[in-house]
């Protein structure tokens, strides 16, 4: 192997991959310990860290490298009849009673063929035994549990789990279920033109790793065109929202650990945008103490993003309006029940179930196509980014509405304004699985609704003993608060202090405005207040958020009844918007049509180009794909 520079990009990348291993290593168990469960060693991440150390090519480190590969491989569930067999547990402690995660065989199947195919000679034989063994059992626990095309990251890994294992054990049963699989997923992003877990700060890394691995170990032509196909539309939907002035993948996310790829580990797209615009497109927060840190010596062996794609997106200019589907749903063919539960983590529904659903999204984009879509608005502006879903659940990991813009004090975070849908226990903020926020959006205005529906999880009724509609901002933007004209204080002057949003509320912070304004809440039994609260929502940074509060109590909903909270926000550049008087008076334009409201639906507008009607009736999971809980703009 020939030397590394020591400031090129793949010796920084190792060497904070390398911080991670080595601030958690422990010689005894041969294995990382968990840094958020003392006491309790880390499975997937210690192989990861075992690849990273055979990567250095140096002796002393591959026999630490083999060390951990057998540490890992004890733990794997081997017991003939369990329904985990072939998985591991988080945990190296938990055992087979504490293993519930079915995505760890597919992670460490990845791993296990890069040791494998890229370092077979720097382990004993009996370790490359052990291994191969290891990987059938991988194989075939995604066999068994055929993963759902629209999972995407799983589904991907999946098809590499088979497909390598296939190949490197020469079982053409494993190889043609991960060709199988791989036709799923790329039948799922042709339906409609993208990604089920579209534009995610942390998936699309995963994704682009995985297509990686496929064109490194499958030699299947069909499979080898599909991963290449994949890996380029992936990385075009990821340039089309990258936005160098705040430093951040612009939204909206359907999956988001957090709302600044800067100065969180987890946004493990930035290292991939790093790598192939260079420095222009910052790191930000390099290393955190977690087991993200590990992801940048992953990935160092990655294909770069295509050099015609960097000089087309090289050529973009600012402002400008991206637009996708981003998921259909067809009224010719029936709706089958697995688009909406169980959750696709968890579901086990089988090929059949899996090729209804493709189906059921249709062709949104050809001529004649009759149904409901999901899409994703994002504005990109020199200061400012916003994005909006039209549809989505606040449930897992979504940030459906989010503005980003630099901070002006510190280069390795930026600033964020998020819409959430929330409920409060304890005086902690979490996410509302009831709550739906649906969206239509013109430039740096979104109008917007939160409606209610059945918990993604769980499939219960929407209740709640306190429901938030909660705008965010981050504490360390330092926002002054201008509410209807009057200043209301910044950051730590501003705790727990109600506040009119129906008159408008704007935010100012580093000459970008965020308004916000509360048109109309109609919840029964809830009573409405606000406030403008210190309190961080799930997903804020270290520093904390302050947050303008609308707070419905109790929320305690039924299917079909109506329920709803309209509003309006607008993000824009102070200089060239007529200041905080002339996005007051912006907002309080907004409104709800009372003359084309009724009969469980709303129609919101905001001047001539801005319009959204959608039902406001509490419906089932993913309400949207019916034609009844369209939404239109």
């Amino acid at each position: 192997m020939t030397p590394l520079a020591e400031d090129s990009i793949p010796s920084q990348y190792r060497r904070i991959a390398r911080g991670f291993g080595e601030t958690f290593w422990d010689e005894e168990a041969r294995l990382l310990r968990d840094p958020g469960r003392p006491g309790k060693h880390l499975t997937r991440d210690s192989l990861y860290f075992a690849r990273i150390l055979l990567d250095l090519r140096e002796e002393p480190q591959s026999a630490r490298a083999a060390g951990i590969v057998d540490a890992v491989l004890a733990t794997q569930i081997t017991r003939e009849g369990s329904e985990h067999r072939g998985n591991f547990p988080w945990g190296a402690e938990d055992g087979e009673a504490g293993t519930w995660d079915p995505n760890w065989a597919c992670f460490n199947a990845q791993t296990l063929l890069e040791i494998l195919v890229w370092h077979r000679a720097r382990l004993p034989d009996a370790a490359v035994a052990r291994a191969e063994r290891a990987l059938a059992l991988c194989a075939m626990h995604d066999q068994a549990r055929w993963v759902a095309p629209a999972y995407t990251n799983i589904a991907l890994l999946s098809s590499l789990c088979l497909a390598g294992a296939g190949e490197l054990l020469r079982d053409r049963g494993f190889a043609a279920a991960g060709r199988d699989k791989l036709r799923e997923v790329n039948a799922c992003v042709a339906a409609t033109g993208a990604f089920d877990e579209y534009n995610s700060p942390t998936y699309t890394a995963v994704n682009l790793r995985t297509l990686a691995g496929l064109l490194a170990f499958a030699k299947d032509g069909e499979v080898l065109g599909i991963a290449e196909k994949l890996r380029r539309f992936q990385w075009e939907e990821l340039l089309d929202r990258v936005h160098l002035p705040s430093g951040q993948l612009a939204g909206p996310h359907g999956r988001a650990y957090g709302r600044d790829m800067l100065r969180d580990t987890r946004g493990h797209a930035k290292w991939y945008l790093h790598r192939a615009i260079g420095d222009g497109f910052r790191i930000g927060v390099e290393a955190a103490g977690t087991p993200s840190d590990l992801f940048p010596g992953l990935m160092i062996t990655d294909p770069d993003c295509p050099e015609y794609l960097k000089e087309a997106w090289s050529r973009r200019r600012f402002p400008r309006t991206v637009e996708m589907v981003t998921d259909s749903c067809s009224r010719s063919t029936p709706l089958p029940e697995a688009r909406r539960f169980p959750p696709l983590w968890r579901s086990r529904a089988g090929a059949d179930a899996w090729r209804a659903l493709v189906e059921s999204k249709g062709a949104p984009g050809t001529p004649g196509f009759l149904g409901q879509v999901q899409t994703a608005t994002t504005h990109l502006a020199a200061l400012f980014c916003l994005g909006s879903a039209s549809a989505e659940t606040m449930g897992d990991q979504a940030q459906p509405v989010i503005a980003h813009w630099a901070n002006a004090d510190r280069t390795d975070r930026g600033n964020s304004f998020a819409v959430l849908g929330l409920r409060e226990r304890d005086g902690r903020l979490e996410r509302f699985g009831g709550a739906v926020l649906c969206c239509a959006q013109h430039g740096g205005r979104v109008l917007g609704l939160m409606r209610f529906g059945a918990d993604p999880e769980d499939r219960s009724a929407p209740a709640a003993p306190r429901a938030v509609l909660a705008f965010q901002i981050n504490a360390d933007a330092n926002p002054e608060v201008v509410v209807h004209g009057a200043q209301s204080g910044a950051g730590g002057e501003a705790e727990d202090e109600a506040v009119p949003l129906h008159r408008g509320i704007v935010f100012r912070s580093n000459g970008v405005l965020c308004g916000a304004r509360i048109l109309q809440a109609r919840v029964p039994g809830a009573k409405v207040t606000s406030a403008l609260r210190e309190l961080a929502a799930p997903g804020a940074g270290p520093e904390g958020e302050l947050g303008a509060h609308l707070i419905l109590e109790p929320v305690e909903l039924k299917l079909g009844q109506e329920a709803y909270v309209a509003f309006a926000i607008e993000v824009c550049e102070e200089t060239r918007s007529g200041g905080l008087g002339g996005l007051a008076g912006r907002l309080l334009a907004a409104k709800v049509d009372a003359d084309r409201s009724a009969g469980g639906r709303v129609r919101l507008l905001w001047g001539a180009h801005l319009q959204l009607e959608t039902s406001v009736k509490v419906m089932d999971i993913m309400g949207w794909l019916d034609p009844e809980g369209e939404v239109r703009t």
